[in-house]
């Protein structure tokens, strides 16, 4: 035997807006569950020396809204942060704002004075990358998750 529920049009729409809303909300907690875990990646999963902490601290996630959807911005303002990130070819640092550089040299044990230096350059760590590669699967289980859920609402 069949049983067919009918529904009225009003309960229809009703229906039909509360998963809209529904998926609405679920879309902003997924975009800032992304971002604190985006963030937490930074701080717990470098692979660079970390030496003052700036470079993660300046590590931000935002979720900007569009007119399709949202979009979690991943961004870092430490002026380093892009070498250190996608690396930096050998290259020479020359004092601007005073007539020598000067600054110590753990390795060598001694103080380093001189109008220049040349940098050896550094591979890139790819922090940033990782970081929104991860955000991305964390966001993609958590909207799999949430939309099983709502699935069985209905």
């Amino acid at each position: 035997m069949i049983t067919l529920r009918l529904l009225n049009l009003d309960e229809l729409k009703r229906r039909h807006a509360y998963l809209l809303a529904e998926n609405e909300k679920m879309a902003q907690e997924g975009a800032v569950t992304a971002g604190v875990h985006a963030k937490d990646h930074v701080n717990k999963y470098n692979t660079f020396k970390r030496q003052t902490g700036d470079l993660q601290r300046s590590t931000t996630a935002t979720v900007v809204r569009l007119s399709g959807g949202r979009l979690l911005k991943l961004s870092n303002t430490a002026k380093y942060a892009g070498p250190i990130d996608v690396g930096a070819s050998p290259h020479k640092i020359v004092a601007r704002r005073a007539p020598y550089l000067m600054f110590w040299w753990p390795k060598m044990g001694l103080w380093f004075v001189g109008k220049s230096v040349n940098h050896p350059g550094n591979k890139p760590y790819k922090f940033m990358y990782r970081a929104w590669h991860s955000a991305g699967r964390v966001e993609e289980d958590f909207l799999r998750r949430r939309m099983a859920l709502l699935a069985k609402r209905f």
